[in-house]
């Protein structure tokens, strides 16, 4: 069902999926993160890296993985 509503919104905007360090997928960490500030900093710098001027939607899900 997401794929589906992925493929809607890429007729509208960029859609970026984004790996949470220390989590699975293809980012390698290069700096530890201690605390949920370590957490926000990061993304932040993640999301000031997009060419987009402003973000518009973000989610996080982790889905049935985390059940």
């Amino acid at each position: 069902m997401w794929e589906a509503d992925l493929n809607d919104f890429l007729k509208h905007r960029p859609v970026y999926t984004i790996d949470l360090i220390g989590e699975p997928g293809l980012s390698i960490q290069t700096k530890r993160i201690k605390t949920n500030m370590d957490q926000a900093i990061w993304l932040k710098q993640v999301l000031e890296q997009l060419p987009e001027e402003e973000i518009n939607l973000l989610g996080l899900s982790f889905c049935g993985w985390s059940s």
